[in-house]
């Protein structure tokens, strides 16, 4: 099959998600995330505008669908920043909903947008059954998305080696390519088959990315996860990608260079390849937006 179409999806670069805000000097607040599971305890870190840091309290209020849910008092730090917890609403399954956190005492001070989500996201749970979603054991790496997946009740099987793969989508958590160049090779046939192939950190090696199954290679910086949706919060890195010459064609090359790709989407036909630095195992206790990511690519 000839590579018909190239695609390039390169955005301007956003700072990557972060446990501490840092001071906006826009005139906006900076959250520590957006995105929020609903029905749960919620922590969140608030940097006020580098205009209104000399505020010692602030009393904050959390407005959604005409109610006010959560309310609270905070004392503010000298750096302008101050951390609240509350207890988001609960909602349907699959469902979300946007709320404002406004700080009620501070004149001038803007509204914070935020993003309560259902914990029920893989419904309908037929869908996902239909799936017969699989998980390598590549060691320990996939533990923490393992636990998640038992955790939120999301049906997978895992499995020991892709010879044993015979289900519609596999995860990969982990893979050095230059040892594993046969396995990588077989990913390209898999995805022609029509399976979806994630591939998410730890990684190392090179991904022979020319293979000439894939009709369509879409590489994306950080930005990339704002066009699929922009409400969701950006994961922690753990490296990133460059392209090199590789075997008469290129290869995408494991690195830790800046503003350089975090994503690969390599599809042939209905199926793909997607293969990720970004770190989503770290998101998915605290922050949903990992998995309405992963949702997104399982159904791509």
């Amino acid at each position: 099959m000839r590579l018909n179409r190239f695609k390039w999806f390169i955005g301007a670069t956003l700072a990557t998600f972060a446990l501490l805000p840092v001071l906006s000097a826009s005139g906006e607040m900076t959250l520590s995330q957006q995105n929020f599971y609903a029905g749960e305890k919620c922590r969140l870190k608030v940097a006020l505008p580098a205009n209104l840091t000399s505020q010692s309290g602030v009393a904050w209020t959390i407005n959604s669908m005409g109610a006010e849910p959560c309310a609270g008092n905070a004392t503010v730090k000298p750096d302008g920043t101050f951390e609240i917890e509350f207890k988001a609403p609960s909602l349907n399954p699959d469902v979300s909903v946007k709320a404002e956190l406004v700080c009620r005492n501070i004149p001038g001070a803007p509204a914070a947008t935020l993003f309560f989500r259902s914990a029920d996201i893989f419904t309908p749970l037929a869908a996902v059954e239909a799936l017969k979603l699989n998980i390598l054991k590549t060691g320990e790496a996939e533990d923490p998305l393992t636990a998640a997946f038992k955790t939120r009740k999301i049906p997978f099987k895992q499995i020991a080696s892709l010879e044993e793969f015979d289900g519609q989508a596999l995860i990969i958590c982990g893979m050095d390519f230059d040892e594993n160049q046969e396995a990588a090779k077989a990913l390209a046939g898999l995805a022609a088959q029509g399976k979806k192939i994630i591939i998410l950190p730890p990684l190392k090696g090179h991904f022979p990315a020319g293979n000439r199954q894939f009709d369509q290679i879409m590489l994306g910086k950080v930005a990339y996860i704002k066009s699929l949706n922009k409400e969701f919060d950006l994961p922690p890195a753990a490296g990133t990608f460059t392209t090199a010459a590789w075997d008469e064609s290129f290869a995408l090359t494991c690195s830790n260079q800046a503003d350089a790709f975090s994503c690969g989407i390599f599809k042939a036909g209905r199926g793909a390849v997607i293969i990720t630095t970004w770190d989503l195992s770290k998101m998915q206790e605290t922050n949903p937006s990992a998995w309405y990511l992963l949702k997104t690519w399982l159904f791509l």
